[in-house]
């Protein structure tokens, strides 16, 4: 891939055998590394909406 423009275009021009289209977000945001959560802080994360997982 030579950019994220190009990698994002072929992803988002991608279907399911069902017909859905995929959506793409390119997410910049820079993560510090090695930061440890608890089980309780875990449990807090909130799940994408069923319509941006994967099935499959």
């Amino acid at each position: 891939m030579r950019s994220y423009d190009v990698m994002l275009s072929l992803i988002a021009g991608t279907t399911t055998t069902a017909g859905l289209l995929v959506q793409t977000i390119l997410n910049e945001k820079e993560y510090q590394k090695g930061i440890k959560i608890t089980d309780d802080q875990m449990k807090e994360v909130k799940n994408p909406p069923a319509e941006q997982v994967a099935l499959g």
